[in-house]
């Protein structure tokens, strides 16, 4: 058995007999438009995975499930199974559904000689079950797929007790995020800034070091999460809290294999060794030229919101429906300020997260004492008040920027933002 690595969370698994891609992304601008590959193959996709016999994905975010490249695929090779996880809400199958995909839904099943397994991440989140593993396994190998996975002991258990004591040679383990902070938050200096880089780097090869010590595999390939933002974002890059591949290896554990880009580098799971593995980290000036190459696009509101007078959006009306649907998910107790500063808007709209009470309007908020401010695009915000689109593509895309004061991380304003839609 071979593992090949494609692109970020895109490999294949191969056998003399089958062959398993897993979560290709190859559009440009997931994300609303601000993630962008680097390095670009050399080859068109399809000419570098070849026929596969099924297609693996593991969650609907768009570096994972990439409909415009499945929907290009299966016109060539219409026979290919696509294989999702039972996730709860099914909100990938229903998606892909409405896009012309038909998925199956499994928890086992078999592609010749080759076991595919699907263990969905069932942490207790308020949003469901998104997230999924993969354990793919001959009669001689295994190789464990995590993807974008938290560190999760139920879904690791599982994945465990279904080897039945098979080693695991090979596991596919995250090891960084993907997010708005810190490259979109506003510090009061640069020394907090690099702070806070330098802390999100640590987490990521942290948890990437708690999957290794838990699975303990033969070897493990840092993958997945690696993107750069593109067009006016470009200059954002290097103070993302985004490490590198290799630091996995060089700071955490000898057993990292990082495979060399371009598509045809693997790991051999009875050899337990890598044909060809990257030695090198990127050069900042050659991945900013790369990017700079690339033609700039309107950001989808840009496109698709054709707003004459901007200040007529019912903006504060949306606001205040949004905010007592998001206190009927999520319970704050705590008082946080919410206020958001539009672009042609030149007072803030602001709420107190703890209060199911409308927004007011207010010209300064240097006086609320614990407060997240908010500077996003009006047409963005409609979107997202609206359903057009989401709080968390937009925060995982960096579309907008955010001030803490003081600087306190809150997953549950995370959530809360979440469920701020009508």
């Amino acid at each position: 058995m071979k593992l090949r690595y494609i692109y970020s969370a895109c490999t294949v698994c191969e056998t003399e007999e089958a062959k398993i891609l897993s979560d290709p992304w190859f559009t440009p601008g997931a994300f609303y438009g601000s993630w962008q590959l680097y390095p670009p193959l050399k080859k068109k996709p399809i000419e570098i995975i070849g026929k596969v016999d099924a297609i693996y994905v593991s969650h609907l975010h768009p570096d994972h499930y990439d409909p415009i490249f499945l929907k290009t695929y299966l016109n060539v090779f219409p026979e290919t199974r696509i294989l999702i996880g039972q996730n709860k809400p099914a909100h990938l199958q229903r998606l892909m559904q409405q896009e012309g995909i038909n998925p199956e839904v499994i928890t086992t099943t078999k592609i010749k000689d080759i076991e595919i397994s699907i263990f969905p991440n069932n942490s207790n989140s308020i949003h469901g079950i998104i997230d999924s593993a993969a354990v793919y396994k001959t009669k001689k190998f295994a190789i464990v797929n995590m993807n974008d996975n938290s560190f999760n002991l139920k879904q690791l258990k599982a994945i465990k007790e279904s080897l039945k004591g098979q080693k695991i040679n090979l596991a596919m383990l995250p090891y960084t995020g993907a997010m708005l902070y810190p490259q979109m938050y506003r510090f009061e200096n640069k020394k907090e800034l690099s702070t806070a880089i330098e802390s999100q780097k640590k987490q990521g090869l942290l948890n990437y070091k708690n999957f290794i010590n838990y699975l303990e595999p033969d070897f493990a390939l840092p993958f997945a999460g690696k993107y750069w933002l593109g067009g006016s974002l470009i200059n954002k890059n290097f103070s993302r809290g985004v490490t590198d591949q290799l630091d996995a290896k060089y700071s955490v554990s000898e057993k990292s294999i990082v495979l060399e880009d371009g598509g045809f580098s693997y790991f051999d799971c009875e050899k337990l060794k890598a044909n060809k593995e990257r030695k090198n980290y990127y050069k900042k000036e050659e991945v900013i030229d790369y990017l700079k190459s690339i033609p700039t696009e309107l950001y989808p509101w840009e496109k698709e919101l054709k707003i004459d007078n901007q200040r007529s959006l019912p903006l504060n009306y949306l606001l205040n429906k949004a905010i007592s649907n998001a206190h009927s998910k999520i319970k704050i107790n705590e008082d946080i300020w919410i206020c958001f500063k539009l672009k042609n808007l030149k007072q803030y709209l602001v709420f107190n997260a703890k209060e199911n009470k409308p927004s007011k309007m207010l010209c300064s908020v240097e006086s609320l004492s614990r407060r997240e401010e908010i500077f996003i695009d009006d047409r963005l915000f409609f979107g997202i008040l609206t359903r057009l689109y989401h709080w968390n593509n937009a925060y995982i895309g960096s579309h907008y920027e955010v001030k803490r004061s003081p600087d306190i991380y809150s997953r549950k304003i995370i959530d809360f933002l979440n469920y701020l839609h009508v």
